[in-house]
């Protein structure tokens, strides 16, 4: 059955659903679409930190929001990707891709080859925007300049609270109608096929034409559970006090039994622990946190966490997003990141109306394709610890173990079904977890072994010389933006 959408309501909770009806009210408005959204009483803690990729500029731009102004408002930094500190390595992972240019040819394999019987454990000195973060430098590139653009892509760290209040102010500005909800107690009439016919708020029935449900755990669909790759148990988070230097990424430190998150932010340092011990072993986890000088002055509360997905989020008349849909567990991928990859998803379908079986099946199938790629970068960080991981098949899922045989024997990758990762960060994750291509790449077989040294290192020399000219992260704050309260 086809429907013509002029009807929307929004049920949920938290910055995640200000996100969304931010993003529906400016993206649908123009086609005369009504928006409510029914705001239910929540327990729960929207996360202290967003920590945002490089689809941040573009949201800016669907939400009709000035870059700068947000970052501003929100005692914002930058953000070239994730330090890693684990298996006794440093390493980087950025956004942007190795090399100069985005399309070097075999680049990548020439640097393999090159980097094969050494010591060195990451890529950072090849890769523009690592070797800038290591460095403690950030600039954005004019406009005049794409290829640096490229070259030092980004994200952003913004104060979660500061966010919410921005969004909220733009649905307050759209016209959407919000109410307010004092029990999280609905009564939603649901058929067979998965379409909402009313849902009854204090005796009250409410009818739309279409749902979007982000009320974590209330999805009538059956979850996949990640678990056994996502294990994921409990998490944490708190506001410490500023850094002495703003550096231009997150760090992820490995610990045992888990991870540790830092973001910094211009009013202090945002700290989040994702543990995958059983709750009787938390203990192990406040110790060395203690040990690395990152535990909060109070008692840390922790937060039962189970990683899933809907592998069919869009059922009849609902689309199910958040936690609804999906948890990867939040150290990769934040809630708000993956609703924003649904909305976008759901909005490219307009004004493709009415609404019918053939849209519901496309967006579930870009929606498993986003799904898979995210599920695999998020479990490379859990790999058990091995050499090689040609018998690690029934321990991963297929497609990532395809990935690393893939990277093992030749250096390269199997296709992206989304945008939810680059290929730079895939390379830069790998080989920082100690994998090493076994073969050469049969493109740079007609060149000598000295040939492809001095390439590589001609381009080495050519990224430190742009990054020794780059102003420190905290000098270009400073000049450009400094929060609007000072």
């Amino acid at each position: 059955m086809n429907t013509t959408i002029k009807h929307i309501t929004i049920m949920g909770s938290g910055i995640e659903l200000y996100m969304t009806a931010a993003i529906l009210s400016v993206a649908l408005l123009p086609f005369g679409i009504n928006i409510k959204v029914l705001a239910l009483p929540t327990t729960d803690v929207d996360a202290l930190v967003e920590t945002t990729g490089p689809e941040f500029s573009a949201l800016c731009n669907i939400l009709g929001l000035v870059e700068r102004d947000v970052v501003r408002q929100c005692y914002g930094t930058f953000r070239l990707g994730s330090r890693y500190l684990a298996n006794h390595h440093d390493w980087f992972v950025p956004f942007a891709h190795l090399g100069l240019k985005a399309q070097q040819d075999d680049f990548e394999q020439g640097l393999f080859q090159v980097l094969k019987p050494t010591n060195i454990n990451n890529l950072n000195p090849w890769s523009p925007a690592s070797s800038a973060a290591m460095s403690g430098k950030f600039a954005i590139a004019g406009k005049d300049r794409p290829d640096l653009q490229q070259a030092l892509d980004y994200g952003v760290h913004l104060d979660a609270a500061q966010y919410r209040q921005i969004l909220a102010t733009l649905c307050q500005k759209q016209g959407v109608e919000w109410r307010e909800l004092t029990s999280s107690s609905l009564q939603v009439d649901r058929d067979d096929l998965g379409n909402i016919g009313t849902v009854v708020v204090d005796g009250n029935p409410i009818k739309a034409d279409f749902w979007f449900d982000l009320r974590a755990g209330r999805s009538h669909i059956a979850w996949q559970d990640w678990q056994s790759y996502l294990p994921v148990t409990f998490y944490a988070q708190w506001q410490a006090l500023p850094t002495q230097t703003l550096s231009p990424y997150s760090q992820l430190q490995q610990l045992q039994g888990g991870w540790v998150k830092t973001s910094p932010l211009q009013n202090g340092k945002v700290v989040q622990v994702f543990s995958h011990q059983k709750q009787c072993d938390l203990a192990q986890i406040e110790q060395q946190l203690i040990t690395l000088g990152l535990a909060p002055q109070s008692t840390i509360s922790w937060k039962a966490v189970r990683c899933h997905v809907l592998e069919s989020p869009w059922q009849g008349n609902c689309l199910s997003l958040g936690e609804a849909a999906i948890d990867l567990g939040g150290l990769v991928f934040s809630k708000l990141q993956c609703v924003q990859t649904a909305l976008v998803q759901f909005i490219d379908l307009f004004p493709d109306l009415p609404i019918g079986e053939h849209n519901r099946q496309h967006y579930n199938n870009v929606w498993q394709c986003f799904v898979q790629d995210a599920l695999d970068f998020s479990a490379a960080h859990y790999l058990p610890q091995s050499t090689s991981y040609s018998n690690c098949l029934n321990d991963l899922p297929k497609s990532l173990w395809q990935r690393l045989q893939l990277f093992e024997r030749l250096g390269r990758l199997t296709p992206m079904h989304s945008d939810a990762v680059s290929e730079s960060q895939w390379y830069h994750l790998l080989f920082g977890l100690g994998l090493r291509p076994q073969l050469n790449s049969v493109v740079l077989s007609s060149m000598t072994e000295q040939q492809v040294q001095s390439a590589t290192q001609q381009v080495k020399q050519s990224i430190a010389a742009l990054v020794a000219g780059m102003p420190s992260h905290e000098q270009y704050l400073a000049r450009f933006y400094p929060p609007l309260n000072q």
